[in-house]
């Protein structure tokens, strides 16, 4: 590669170009698989914080509040696994993902969404599993109402990146 070209690749254009971003974009299965795992991941992670969300706002009942914090680290296992295959599929379409106004906010929600869940799981969970009464608290309430509006934002924005520019 001559020099003058080198210089002139960007983060974005290495990503696309390294092994990994080639087979992803050229395979027959690759971006399928990576999305796939992105998918699983996504519903790990969404499907848990929504049952704690569900019990804190009264609509599921048979999960005791001490079984709450279990969800919460099966939350993070989804998380790692979106993490990384979300990785593998951003370096097939690096430039396009990284300019797309609803890749950033998917990243702003999924950032804040999981900042939510953290304070979610010190303010509300780990105390509650002491004293029950603080997860049917206004707070616990309001906290679970604004963490299903932010993993609903996650995945709208990502399904939305698929059919718009």
């Amino acid at each position: 590669m001559p020099d003058a070209l080198q210089h002139s690749m960007t983060i974005l254009d290495w990503m696309e170009q390294t092994g990994l971003g080639v087979w992803v974009a050229t395979s027959t299965y690759g971006y399928y698989i990576g999305l796939g795992f992105h998918s699983v991941g996504l519903a790990m992670l969404v499907g848990a914080v929504t049952v704690i969300d569900l019990r804190l706002l009264g609509a599921v009942r048979g999960i005791s509040i001490e079984a709450l914090s279990n969800f919460v680290k099966f939350a993070w296992w989804g998380w790692v696994i979106n993490a990384v295959s979300g990785v593998v599929v951003f370096f097939s379409e690096a430039n396009k993902a990284f300019y797309h106004n609803m890749f950033r906010w998917k990243m702003l929600a999924m950032v804040i969404g999981m900042i939510s869940t953290i304070i979610l799981d010190r303010t509300v969970l780990r105390p509650a599993a002491l004293n029950p009464s603080i997860a049917t608290s206004g707070n616990a309430k309001l906290q679970a109402v604004a963490s299903l509006i932010l993993w609903f934002v996650v995945i709208t924005t990502g399904r939305m990146m698929a059919y718009t520019e």
